[in-house]
């Protein structure tokens, strides 16, 4: 119950532009469900947000084989997509994009992938 509450007030202050105190709501329920693939990949979202990418990156890693659900799993290879492309990763920006839309084909994601693609040396 208290790690639902931390991913409610994490995700509260996402919606609010404060990624820092998302952290610390989502790292709070981790102390209580440490293996929770929702509170993970909710942290490495915020952490992206906070452009703490190498913490990003970890939790999205982390929280991938945790997750049993398709549209999430694909909503976290998007996240890892941002974190490739914010470093400069091309190939990995583009196989992140393109494992996220073999699990669910969303528009914003080919958009990111075609961006990626059209930004080729």
């Amino acid at each position: 119950r208290a790690a639902r509450a931390a991913l409610e007030d994490g995700r509260a202050s996402l919606r609010k532009g404060d990624p820092a105190s998302a952290i610390e709501e989502f790292s709070r329920g981790l102390e209580r469900a440490p293996n929770d693939a929702k509170l993970i990949a909710e942290r490495g979202y915020a952490y992206l947000l906070a452009d703490r990418l190498d913490e990003a990156d970890a939790d999205m890693r982390r929280a991938l084989p945790l997750e049993p659900s398709p549209d999430a799993q694909a909503a976290i290879w998007y996240n890892r997509g941002q974190v490739a492309e914010k470093r400069g990763q091309r190939d990995a920006a583009l196989d992140a994009y393109e494992k996220s839309l073999a699990l669910r084909p969303h528009p914003k994601v080919e958009a990111a992938r075609d961006r990626v693609r059209a930004a080729a040396p």
